[in-house]
């Protein structure tokens, strides 16, 4: 949040500490960006990982391209880092979803005034699960066609069996 104050305090200097809704220490400073006539009000905060913008549970689709979605709040605004098993995970690059990448990440977010974690569960549902759920529907409509099929010719079957033999008789 910034603002031009135009008075008020004299000491360019000055600063103060507050406590923002989230309870973090946030520090107000003034700063000569507007010359003589104005000064500038430039807040910072420590980070935040908020469940708006970065949620804790994902849900990704194996095949398609993802990142993590977590974006970080703080001024100055924070680096973020995710790690999975202890390894850094890559959030500049879209990564083709894989059953590897289920699991646990966790993403620190850092400033100059501190720093704050969260993990973030990541779900990758297979598209076999969908298709062998579609594909055993259809083998099982099918069956039950051809089940049917078979018992109607069969009870049919004797009855024109019948009628052959009534004609071959009545030939006679």
């Amino acid at each position: 949040m910034v603002a031009n104050l135009n008075a008020g305090k004299d000491n360019y200097g000055d600063s103060e500490d507050s406590r923002d809704p989230w309870g973090n220490t946030f520090i107000r400073g003034y700063h000569d960006n507007h010359g003589p006539e104005g000064r500038t009000e430039a807040y910072t905060y420590k980070p935040r990982l908020e469940e708006s913008s970065c949620s804790g549970k994902q849900t990704w689709l194996e095949g398609m391209e993802y990142t993590l979605a977590c974006v970080p709040k703080g001024n100055p605004a924070p680096a973020l880092v995710c790690t999975w098993n202890g390894v850094v995970f890559d959030l500049e690059v879209p990564q083709k979803a894989t059953q590897n990448h289920t699991g646990t990440y966790c993403c620190t977010a850092t400033n100059q005034l501190g720093s704050v974690s969260k993990d973030i569960a990541v779900i990758v549902q297979g598209l076999d699960e969908g298709i062998s759920s579609t594909l055993f529907v259809i083998i099982t409509v099918a069956l039950g066609v051809c089940v049917i099929t078979i018992a109607l010719y069969l009870s049919y079957r004797p009855c024109k069996v019948d009628r052959r033999k009534l004609l071959y008789r009545q030939k006679e």
